[in-house]
């Protein structure tokens, strides 16, 4: 993992020229609502508002304590003041104790024309008034597909890290963003990213000295989502994301951050799509079940909720666990079925809180697998038979039983997939 060296990872989004301050404003509460304190100590945030947002997020963040997430920008000039219609100094931006500033995005170089010069230029500035620059580097399809990657990336590091002091390594992020995969929905492979982020550290330490390139932090940038999190962050090089439109959803974002729980993380982004994504890890040689896989998971779901909830002090009648073992196709058939789980599912809430409340407490972290070919989240129980604690059987169930509901209510289009 990144953090074995001692770095700790930075969760970053981007959120371009989305969002009025309104809109800003709503999302980073919501981000201080759905990170614990927990998640803050694992990893840090940053989130990079248009300027026109930055004085409302900075009086957001600072006016409630429990939001601990770092204020960003997404670019500045070089220059302390000028006739630079349009430009914002670096001096202008510590003044609203701006903590991170992301320099030469390939949008940036690509549509505004900056170049190697200027990146390195905006570098100096940003720690010239106290600030971290977030310096990204990338290669286009082009030059990926005619072997010019690292020949690019050098150089784009190089220029960029001239004369920077070795005592601002540390503060120094470069993040790594092959610039097809932006915007796109493709993603570099998690091998093709660690190959490319242990490049960039291999180049700092040749220039500064290896044990000042261990300290400095590399993220990894492109399409980065929840679903692929934890395999990119699981790379010895990579030390955080720099997230694009994946940020501008406060609950997308915090499982981004939250990418300790990523195994859960896929299997929610899976039951929300319908589609297991390639970046799951697929459970081999599973046996078959003496059941079908409906019936059976449904049954260790129900038993599990119910043995729960009669722990809780609340428990469940004969009708509800019935419910529970209802397959997907029998509750698409009938609406009232579809009522009486919406029912079922909000009186469980209370129940759901508390197996992850319990879970929190223990500092466990279940990483679940999701077997190849299986569409609904009732499938998951299977991983019951993994668990190694009572609290992890609690936090598999919840996060099951939570996107059960949503999964169920939905089943028409669920089965049609699965037929």
């Amino acid at each position: 993992m990144a953090t074995d060296e001692g770095r700790k990872p930075l969760i970053s989004g981007n959120w371009k020229m989305n969002h009025n301050h309104f809109e800003a404003i709503q999302t980073v509460q919501k981000l201080g609502y759905l990170l614990a304190p927990e998640d803050y100590e694992a990893a840090d945030a940053s989130v990079h508002p248009p300027f026109t947002d930055i004085r409302s997020v900075q009086t957001t963040i600072e006016s409630e304590k429990k939001i601990e997430i770092f204020l960003g920008a997404q670019n500045c000039h070089w220059e302390d003041r000028g006739a630079f219609t349009g430009e914002v100094a670096p001096g202008m931006l510590s003044k609203l104790n701006v903590t991170y500033v992301i320099v030469g995005h390939s949008e940036r170089r690509a549509l505004f024309g900056e170049t190697d010069d200027m990146v390195n230029k905006k570098v100096h500035a940003v720690f010239k008034y106290g600030m971290k620059p977030i310096m990204c580097v990338g290669e286009t399809l082009d030059e990926r597909e005619q072997g010019q990657t690292f020949d690019k990336v050098r150089r784009q590091v190089l220029a960029g890290i001239d004369g920077v002091d070795n005592l601002k390594l540390e503060d120094l992020v470069i993040a790594y963003e092959p610039i097809w995969a932006i915007g796109t929905g493709q993603t570099a492979t998690a091998q093709d990213a660690q190959a490319v982020c242990a490049f960039i550290r291999e180049i700092v330490g040749t220039t500064f000295g290896i044990g000042w390139a261990a300290n400095m932090r590399i993220q990894y940038g492109g399409s980065a989502k929840a679903a692929n999190a934890a395999e990119l962050m699981a790379q010895a090089d990579i030390d955080g994301l720099l997230v694009g439109g994946a940020s501008l959803d406060a609950d997308e974002f915090a499982r981004i951050v939250k990418y300790r729980q990523s195994g859960l993380n896929a299997v929610i982004n899976a039951a929300e799509t319908g589609e297991v994504p390639p970046e799951v890890k697929v459970v081999p040689d599973m046996p078959p079940p003496r059941k079908s896989p409906a019936e059976m998971s449904a049954e260790w779901l129900a038993n599990t909720v119910a043995a729960f909830a009669a722990a809780a002090g609340n428990s469940m009648s004969d009708d509800d666990v019935k419910m529970l073992k209802t397959p997907a196709s029998q509750v698409a058939e009938h609406s009232e079925m579809r009522e009486q789980l919406t029912e079922l599912n909000n009186r469980t809430v209370p129940l759901i809180r508390n197996a992850v409340d319990a879970s929190k407490q223990s500092g466990s972290v279940v990483l679940t697998e999701v077997r190849k070919g299986l569409r609904i989240p009732q499938d998951w129980a299977f991983h019951f038979e993994t668990a190694s604690s009572a609290t992890e059987m609690w936090l598999i169930t919840s996060m099951m039983q939570s996107a059960l509901g949503r999964n169920l209510l939905a089943g028409e289009r669920r089965d049609w997939r699965s037929k």
